[in-house]
C-alpha cells in the first residue's frame, strides 16, 4: 500500500471516529456542548439546544461565554479550570435564547475535538431541586420565627403576668394584717386594690391571650389610630400597685392631642416594660413620669416621640451601649432585690421597629434613666 493510501485511510479512519462522536453525543440525555480555544461553539446536541430553547445551528459559532446570568459566575467558572484543568461541578443561574432563567450545573473535562484543544461540558437542569432547597430554607426560617415567636411570648406572659399576682399576694398578706387588728378603714382600702389588681390581672390576661392567638404572626403589627392618653393611664393603672407597694409616685405629664398610629398590644408591652422598669430602679419616694412631644421636619409633625423618666440609680455610658444588643444585655437586679430575664429592653426595641420607631436612653449614675421611644402619627 502507497503512503498516499495509508493518508487516505487514517483520514476515512477519522471522519468514522468524528461521526460515531456525534451519534454517541447525539443519543446522550444530557446537554453537551463543545467550545473551541476562540471560546466559540464547535458541537452542540439536541438535548442542549432543547435545554437552551433555539436550533442547533444557532449555537454553532457562537460565543460560549453568555449563558450565564452573572458575569461573574463565568470568571468563576473559567478560574476553576484554570486551576484544576477540569470543572467537576459548578452551579450557576443560566440564561436561555428566549431570555428566560434557569439553575445549572457544569461540568468540563478537556478534549481533542477535530483536532483543536477543546472544552466539552455537560449541562445539567437543576432548578427543581434549587427551588426544592429554597422551599426546605424558607421553611426552615418560618419555624425558627415561629419558634422564636413562642418563646418571647412565653417571657412576655411571665413577666407582665407576674405584675397583678404579686400585687394580690402583697395586698392580701397586708389584708390579713388589718383583719387582724380589726381596721376597717384599711380593710376596705386593700380589699379596693385587691379587687382592682385582680380587674387589671384580667384584662391583662385577656390581650394577653388575643395577641398569643394570633397564629404565628404575633409579631405583625396591626395599627390602628389610638388615643395615646387613654392607652397610658390604662398601662399606669395597671403598674400603680406595684408602684404603690414600693412608694414610687407614678406621672402622667403634657401629651400631644394628636392620636397615633399603632398595634395597641405592642404598644402596650412597651410601656409596660419601661414604666415597671422605672420603677424597679427607683427607690422609696421616688417617681416616674410619662410624657410626650412631637417630632418635626421641615416645620412638619412627623412621628410622636414617649419619654419615660424616673429620678432612680441611672446607668453608666458603658451599661446604656449595651442595653439593646442580645450579645451584650445583662440583667441587674432592682433597688429592692427585683430580678429579672434581662429581655424586656431586646423586646421592646423589636416592638418599637416592628412598628417603624426607634428607641434610645439617656442616663446617668444615681441621678435616673430616661428611655425614649418613637411612634407614627395617625394620618387621619
Amino acid at each position: 500500500m502507497s503512503e498516499n493510501d495509508g493518508q487516505a485511510g487514517a483520514g476515512a479512519l477519522g471522519e468514522g471516529n468524528l461521526r460515531l462522536l456525534h451519534q454517541l453525543l447525539g443519543a446522550c440525555p444530557v446537554a453537551i456542548s463543545i467550545v473551541g480555544p476562540d471560546r466559540l461553539r464547535r458541537y452542540v446536541n439536541q438535548q442542549y439546544a432543547e435545554l437552551m430553547r433555539a436550533p442547533v445551528a444557532d449555537f454553532i459559532g457562537a460565543l460560549a461565554d453568555d449563558s450565564y446570568v452573572d458575569a461573574k459566575d463565568r470568571d468563576r467558572a473559567l478560574a476553576l479550570f484554570a486551576k484544576e484543568g477540569r470543572v467537576q461541578v459548578f452551579e450557576a443561574r443560566r440564561k436561555r435564547m428566549d431570555g428566560s432563567h434557569f439553575w445549572g450545573l457544569v461540568s468540563i473535562e478537556p478534549i481533542i475535538y477535530e483536532g483543536e484543544e477543546c472544552l466539552a461540558g455537560w449541562l445539567y437542569d437543576i432548578t427543581a431541586r434549587k427551588e426544592a432547597e429554597e422551599h426546605r430554607l424558607e421553611q426552615h426560617k418560618k419555624l425558627e420565627s415561629l419558634n422564636r415567636t413562642a418563646n418571647t411570648l412565653l417571657s412576655v406572659i411571665g413577666h407582665d403576668l407576674r405584675q397583678p399576682f404579686n400585687a394580690l399576694i402583697g395586698f392580701s398578706q397586708l389584708l390579713e394584717t388589718h383583719v387582724d387588728n380589726n381596721n376597717h378603714e384599711k380593710i376596705i382600702e386593700y380589699a379596693g386594690l385587691i379587687s382592682q389588681a385582680a380587674l387589671n390581672g384580667h384584662g391583662l390576661l385577656e390581650q394577653i391571650l388575643d395577641w398569643s392567638s394570633r397564629e404565628g404572626q404575633a409579631w405583625t403589627p396591626r395599627p390602628e389610630d389610638v388615643d395615646l392618653a387613654s392607652l397610658i393611664d390604662g398601662t399606669l393603672a395597671l403598674v400603680e400597685p406595684m408602684a404603690r407597694r414600693k412608694g414610687v409616685a407614678l406621672a402622667r405629664g403634657a401629651l400631644p392631642t394628636q392620636y397615633v398610629r399603632v398595634d395597641q398590644h405592642m404598644t402596650n408591652t412597651i410601656l409596660r416594660n419601661l414604666i415597671t422598669n422605672g420603677i424597679k430602679y427607683s427607690s422609696r419616694g421616688g417617681k416616674v413620669a410619662v410624657d410626650g412631644r412631637l417630632l418635626r421636619q421641615a416645620g412638619r409633625a412627623t412621628e410622636l416621640c414617649l419619654n419615660i423618666a424616673d429620678n432612680g440609680v441611672g446607668m453608666t455610658v458603658e451599661q446604656i451601649d449595651g442595653l439593646f444588643q442580645s450579645d451584650l444585655a445583662v440583667t441587674t437586679d432592682g433597688t429592692s432585690g427585683e430580678t429579672g430575664l434581662g429581655l424586656g429592653l431586646l423586646l421592646c426595641k423589636e416592638l418599637v421597629e416592628l412598628q417603624g420607631g426607634h428607641i434610645w436612653a439617656e442616663c446617668t449614675p444615681d441621678q435616673g434613666s430616661t428611655f425614649s421611644f418613637t411612634v407614627p402619627l395617625s394620618t387621619a
